[in-house]
């Protein structure tokens, strides 16, 4: 595990860092060179080819031995001064290929770009038109709710306000009282009770009280 970590570390800094850095150095000279333009534009072409290559074919060829060796030493041949591999590979193979298939790669990339051009605008106009739509379909439940509340507001009926009378005795005085309550779904005629006291028990519920007051 951590000898694929250094490989992988070491073909970041010599594959990527160190030959950017290089590149970079050359693009800034007062005359910079179109030897070494045209060798680092072909370096950059092979790396780009291997690292899709490499990535189609990763699972396949991951797991084969010293296969992260093999390729940092790949990406410094092709760089290193003393062997310049890049010029001897993209000139001796790559190239050729590419200039025997350039019309057809031209002709598929137009075609490719055409299509994502009107799927693009496709898809682009379907949601321009669906857009209105849809706002209207999450507007309508609300408004629709709102309009419901409003008309069971407006249709709620008054609660019937019901009188009643009821008399009581205090301190041997009959007393009556009339009190209003408000109380939904019942009828004044159901809750009118009054309390009747017959005068002849009233003079005789009188009568004991004074005759246990003298005992």
């Amino acid at each position: 595990m951590a000898v694929l970590l250094i490989t992988r570390l070491l073909t970041l800094v010599l594959g990527y860092a160190y030959p950017a850095y290089d590149c970079y150095k050359t693009l800034e000279l007062n005359k910079p060179q179109i030897d070494q333009l045209r060798f680092w534009c072909q370096y950059w072409i092979l790396l780009a080819f291997l690292t899709t290559l490499e990535t189609i074919t990763y699972f396949t060829v991951s797991w084969l031995p010293m296969y992260g060796e093999a390729k940092l030493a790949l990406v410094l041949y092709l760089w290193y001064p003393k062997t310049r591999g890049a010029k001897h590979v993209y000139e001796s193979y790559l190239q050729p290929v590419l200039a025997r298939h350039e019309a057809d790669i031209d002709r598929g990339l137009l075609q490719l770009r055409a299509s994502a051009k009107d799927a693009t605008a496709s898809h682009l106009q379907a949601a321009v038109s669906l857009g209105p739509g849809l706002l209207r379909r999450s507007r309508r439940p609300r408004l629709v709710a709102a309009a419901g509340g409003e008309k069971q507001r407006r249709r709620r009926p008054r609660r019937p306000e019901n009188r009643f009378a009821f008399s009581v005795t205090v301190d041997h005085q009959l007393v009556t009282i009339d009190a209003m309550i408000d109380t939904p779904g019942l009828h004044a005629d159901q809750l009118q009770k009054r309390q009747k006291i017959n005068p002849e028990e009233e003079e005789e519920d009188e009568d004991a009280t004074v005759s246990k007051t003298r005992r």
